[in-house]
């Protein structure tokens, strides 16, 4: 296992496994079977590299892709076929050819790229009943593959000494293949999918020791029931570690209390958005019933903590603002025992320094518990007592109000009769005009009277 390389081109992390040769005299076929079997389980690109040309002998180095069905274990669904089956599990399949002399040339004699040269290799019809079966299984398996082709590194004195040859001596062409093929695996490489889910590191971790401990075991990897093993695994882990995500946000968000309610349940449902989130990104999730399911119990955890987050807010709450309501209303207290307070101008100055402290406290006053603590206050007996002064403030002024109210009815009974007096003394004044007008009038009327007996 080599160093994790992250990739800037592809965004994503990649990591190299270089495996031991599948033809070695030094293990049985039973071992070369458990390492390439491995290695197409983990890998999402899979590269097998020859020498030469893809022939008979070629072929048969993969014989192991024929023997893979044996190798795992794994459930078929309906209509479904093996080699179907295999191949959702398969990696992207890059066929490499070391050495390489011939031309690409179809039999025609018409250029050919080298991906139609692999294809045209593994459709022939030739070579005996093994490697087509080979063939087959190599077509039926890896349905994503590829071929590229390498010239010699070196001139033949150069080969010899690969180990200390200088670059200026390679061959230009092998290292422009060389280039290109560092490229394309940085930049084609595929995420691995398992199961239809993207693998990350922990969870291919996972997976490697469930099939290392079944061929320990004298079995082969059953990748079925490891990967339902490893989502279970997986989702209870992530499941905690969400939890653990969640109540460090509320620990930062809430560590000074008391807040006001709303804002509490401001910040507490955007932690629990953000937490979910949290936990989809890193949990395994096939179904939505299975989904649904871990939300909720992520979301009856989350309540539990909202419960005693609001229980602790309470507590803050009620001491902070008793602590508030002591200190604004202070001052008022002295002057409960100060005679000149129950004057009259005394109690209007405490009733006026009464309502203004009250007025501080509410704005001052933070969390769920401001008007449960000034109505407890306001119940006990300091509290009364206060109140007591503006209530009897309330009542003389109360009384003096409906004196002035008095008077000024008086008032205006008083200016009501002056009005009537008025008015009577105008009609009398009027009458005695008219009167005066039709006495002489009459006076006038008995002159001519007189006037024409004459």
């Amino acid at each position: 296992w080599g160093r994790p390389v992250f990739c800037y081109e592809s965004d994503m992390t990649l990591l190299f496994m270089d495996t031991e040769g599948l033809n070695s005299i030094d293990a049985s076929e039973t071992h070369h079977a458990k390492i390439f079997a491995l290695a197409v389980l983990l890998s999402s690109y899979f590269a097998f590299n020859s020498l030469s040309a893809i022939n008979e002998e070629a072929v048969r180095k993969l014989s192991l892709a024929a023997q893979l069905s044996k190798n795992v274990e794994f459930k078929v669904y309906g209509n479904e076929t093996k080699e179907e089956a295999i191949a959702q599990f398969t990696p992207k399949f890059l066929w490499i050819l070391r050495d390489f002399m011939l031309e690409l040339r179809d039999l025609d004699n018409n250029p050919i790229t080298s991906q139609q040269y692999l294809e045209n290799s593994l459709s022939s019809r030739g070579g005996s009943k093994q490697s087509s079966e080979i063939r087959r299984c190599i077509i039926n398996y890896f349905r994503d593959r590829d071929c590229i082709t390498m010239p010699t590194a070196a001139s033949q004195q150069g080969l010899s000494n690969l180990h200390i040859l200088p670059k200026s001596k390679f061959n230009q062409e092998f290292l422009d293949t060389v280039d290109n093929l560092r490229t394309d695996l940085r930049t084609r490489c595929p995420v691995k999918r398992f199961m239809g889910q993207e693998l990350q590191g922990k969870t291919l971790a996972s997976l490697l020791e469930n099939y290392v401990e079944n061929i320990n075991k004298g079995g082969v990897p059953n990748l079925t029931t490891a990967w339902e093993m490893v989502v279970e695994n997986q989702n209870e882990e992530t499941m905690e570690e969400t939890q653990a995500h969640f109540e460090n946000r509320i620990k930062s968000q809430f560590s000074e209390l008391p807040i006001d309610t709303f804002e509490l349940i401001h910040i507490f449902e955007s932690v629990k958005v953000d937490s979910i989130a949290y936990f989809k990104k890193r949990a395994i999730l096939q179904d939505e019933f299975t989904t649904q399911n871990l939300i909720e119990d992520l979301e009856r955890h989350f309540d539990m903590v909202n419960q005693n987050l609001t229980l602790k807010n309470n507590a803050a709450s009620g001491v902070a603002c008793r602590k508030i309501l002591q200190e604004v209303l202070s001052p008022l207290r002295e002057r409960l025992s100060d005679d000149r307070t129950y004057s009259q101008e005394g109690m209007v100055k405490f009733s006026e320094d009464f309502q203004e402290a009250l007025k501080t406290y509410k704005a001052k006053a933070v969390g769920p518990q401001d008007m449960t603590v000034l109505i407890d206050f306001l119940s006990d007996s300091e509290g009364q007592k206060m109140q007591s002064l503006q209530k009897r403030l309330a009542a003389e002024q109360e009384t003096a109000s409906n004196a002035n109210k008095q008077l000024e009815c008086a008032n205006e009974e008083i200016e009501k009769l002056k009005q009537q007096i008025r008015s009577q003394k105008e009609r009398h004044e009027d009458e005695k005009q008219r009167l005066e007008d039709e006495r002489r009038k009459e006076k006038k009327k008995q002159q001519a009277c007189k006037c024409t007996i004459f």
